[in-house]
């Protein structure tokens, strides 16, 4: 399985240039076989691989993917409050423009999903304009 054999190189090449990417790669074979709680294991742990290198650069597109897809997991095991975290850093980040939509149209799911009408619908009227 995919999702394996990434996990086996990022135990065995922990100084790898390219050990974000390989995670990220991991979680979203994971996201496939839909293992949400293996992935937020993955992506949440502080002293994780991606917890550690979101830190030293959280401008980085893995980083910013990762946080999405970490968002869209918790939000699959509804822990709506943590997704809503998980998304938090991207605000301060200020992604591109059409992140920043991604990041709208999440944030107004899980709003929403939350019990949440109100904000949820300050958040789509937001992605309207």
């Amino acid at each position: 399985m995919a999702a394996e054999l990434y996990a086996q190189f990022a135990t065995e090449f922990t100084k790898s240039t390219r050990l974000l990417e390989v995670v990220l790669a991991e979680a979203s074979a994971r996201a496939q076989l839909k293992q949400w709680a293996r992935i937020t294991e993955i992506l949440q742990r502080p002293e994780g691989v991606f917890q550690t290198l979101a830190r030293g650069n959280p401008k980085d597109a893995n980083v910013i993917r990762g946080r999405f897809l970490l968002a869209r997991t918790l939000f699959e095991q509804k822990q709506f409050k943590d997704a809503e975290a998980a998304l938090q850093p991207l605000k301060e980040v200020k992604p591109g423009d059409e992140l920043a939509g991604e990041l709208d149209k999440l944030l107004e799911s899980i709003q929403r999903a939350d019990g949440r009408v109100e904000e949820a619908l300050a958040t789509a009227n937001h992605l309207v304009t």
